[in-house]
């Protein structure tokens, strides 16, 4: 029985990323069909069609979820369409990949999350770096080495070039996400600070924040750097983990891992030998979600209901918040 599948959203990343992905999923699961690409501007579905195979191109998604009736959708918009995309598949009850972020702020979020529990539609939400190797790769050494309550400490710059005159939050609640997946603990208080703001963006994004289990978090966005990188470190007690990740003007992305005890390096790795289509996490990500879906199984983490922290610290970037946040525990799935 043929597994139909659909995208929302040709644009470039998608061209870059998606498409590729989706193609080569496809060459290794012959019963799932790429059923239909959809966009509003029509020569983008129909090129994105052709160049990736899909079955159909479409200009309204209702359109073709009605004419395809597809078992599984990837919503891969600008975020501020993101909400009313997804709203239109959750009401169909057809199971949803979104892009991040799940929602431009906490009401959208949760208004797409009561939509989901209502019709009983599994979720998930794209945070491909959960995905990429390096991290995947130092999330597994942590798991094994660092209990979450032996952290002390993780540092985080994400570092950005020429991103100041833009609402940078969308990209930054990839490094919110990230901070959790590795922690492996919601967060119990956070607080930002701000540096002077060039453009429409601050030059400078802080957030100091503790986790449930203890951890001391501190991360530096910077938006308007000389490069494109986020670095990574993980202290406890006589150890530590740093993770680089740059990328390059195409979005090729390389990553890199060190293991470090007692002044020794106890581990290094680098994925510069897996392909460059994994190294984003795009695909694997895409896969991820495929293979549950078609083999009924259940969806990676995070859904959307796991969401709430990252989407509220997305939104006090975006409203330059300087006072205090404080969760309740239990609102994040990791």
């Amino acid at each position: 029985m043929t597994f139909k599948f659909c995208l929302v959203g040709c644009g470039s990343f998608s061209n870059l990323f998606h498409g590729p992905a989706i193609r080569e999923i496809i060459s290794h699961l012959p019963s799932v069909e790429f059923a239909g690409c959809c966009d509003i501007v029509e020569e983008k579905a129909k090129r994105f069609r052709k160049s990736f195979d899909a079955s159909g191109h479409y200009t309204d998604i209702a359109d073709m979820l009605d004419r395809v009736r597809p078992d599984a959708v990837l919503v891969a918009v600008p975020p501020p369409v993101t909400f009313a995309a997804s709203r239109i598949v959750l009401e169909r009850g057809i199971p949803l990949l979104l892009e991040k972020p799940p929602g431009l702020n906490t009401a959208q979020w949760t208004e797409l999350t009561s939509i989901a529990g209502r019709t009983g539609t599994p979720t998930q939400v794209g945070f491909n770096r959960r995905y990429m190797p390096a991290l995947t790769h130092a999330r597994q050494i942590l798991s094994a080495e660092f209990p979450p309550n032996a952290i002390t400490q993780i540092e985080y710059a994400m570092i950005r070039f020429n991103r100041l005159s833009e609402d940078f939050s969308t990209t930054a609640i990839h490094a919110l996400d990230t901070l959790l997946f590795l922690a492996r603990s919601p967060l119990q208080e956070a607080r930002f600070t701000f540096g002077a703001e060039i453009a429409q963006q601050p030059y400078r994004i802080t957030m100091d924040a503790t986790t449930v289990s203890g951890i001391h978090v501190h991360l530096d966005i910077l938006p308007g750097a000389g490069r494109v990188s986020e670095r990574i470190c993980v202290h406890a007690i006589g150890q530590s983990l740093e993770v680089n990740v740059t990328s390059s003007p195409n979005g090729a992305s390389k990553g890199n891992v060190d293991h470090w005890r007692n002044e020794g390096l106890v581990s290094s790795y680098s994925d510069t030998s897996t392909p460059a289509l994994n190294r984003s996490g795009v695909y694997l990500e895409i896969a991820a979600f495929l293979t549950a879906i078609s083999g009924k199984q259940t969806l990676p983490t995070p859904a959307l209901a796991d969401c709430h922290q990252q989407v509220a610290l997305m939104e006090a970037i975006r409203e330059r918040r300087t006072t205090p946040l404080a969760f309740p525990t239990g609102t994040v799935v990791l």
